[in-house]
């Protein structure tokens, strides 16, 4: 299915740059946000938010026919991958005064 306006990729488009750009961005703020969080719903809310939201960028790409399913895969994969590591290598706070991590979200 084609739609009107959208114009055939010319150029190389593995992998996907908007899903890869989505898929490290949303689910890469949901996992840093959940390293600050003590609060057991957003532990499970956000990263899955995050990866919806993925997902949708990827599903776009499809429908709109401007990238293959293994673009989009190759931009879920290489994202995810971003996201994971930077999330773990940021470090969790910690309060000076009694030395234990600290919550900056509830």
């Amino acid at each position: 299915m084609r739609l009107d306006g959208i114009k055939v990729p010319t150029s190389p488009s593995f992998p996907s740059g908007h899903t890869f750009s989505a898929s490290a961005l949303y689910p890469g703020i949901a996992l840093i946000m959940v390293r600050f969080s003590s609060s057991m719903p957003l532990k499970i809310a956000l990263p899955l938010l995050g990866t919806v939201l993925a997902l949708l960028v990827g599903y776009t790409r499809i429908y709109l026919g401007v990238h293959f399913f293994s673009d989009v895969v190759a931009g879920l994969v290489g994202g995810l991958t971003f996201a994971l590591a930077m999330a773990f290598l940021i470090p969790k706070p910690v309060d000076t005064k009694t030395d234990e991590a600290s919550s900056l979200l509830t």
